[in-house]
């Protein structure tokens, strides 16, 4: 025979001491009540640490974050104080890119127009270079740039290359 807890044991006992059927069964239900009960409690007491261990390691990371940003902070004034302390520097002037590094940049295409200044001329070959990826645009680019350039009338699309 297996051993019972204590509280079954003793609830045992006390029906086989009352031997009768009604108040037998309502002891018993009273006995399994009890454990389930005590087993409900002791899950609950567990869910409530692991809930309170859970609360506190995200305080700590919270606090941990907030004073990382505080420091941060205090490292941005401490800059900006000594900036405004620290003679102006002159603002530098943006750099152009250099007519080689203009070549070497392989993005857009290359467009060829056939212009002229007059009606009855014969017709020049004007190049564009573009940066735009579409086909439509960058010919559309070229012959503004072609009439900024003094050649009003745009004879015919002579060739478009990738680059």
């Amino acid at each position: 025979m297996h051993q019972l807890p204590m509280p079954l044991k003793l609830i045992s006992l006390i029906v086989n001491l009352f031997n009768s059927r009604g108040t037998a069964s309502v002891l018993l239900n009273a006995a399994s009540q009890t454990t389930a009960l005590n087993r409900i409690n002791r899950n609950s007491t567990n869910v409530m640490n692991d809930l309170s261990d859970f609360e506190e390691s995200m305080r700590r990371e919270i606090d941990a974050f907030q004073d990382n940003s505080e420091k941060e902070r205090a490292k941005r004034l401490s800059q900006a104080a000594n900036q405004a302390t620290a003679p102006p520097q002159q603002p530098r002037q943006p750099q152009r890119p250099t007519k080689q590094q203009v070549e070497s940049y392989k993005t857009g295409h290359l467009v060829k127009l056939a212009v002229r200044t007059k009606r009855l001329e014969l017709d020049t070959l004007f190049e564009h270079r573009s940066t735009s990826i579409s086909r439509l645009e960058a010919q559309m680019e070229a012959e503004e740039a072609a009439k900024k350039a003094g050649y009003p009338i745009i004879g015919h699309l002579v060739d478009i290359e990738r680059l």
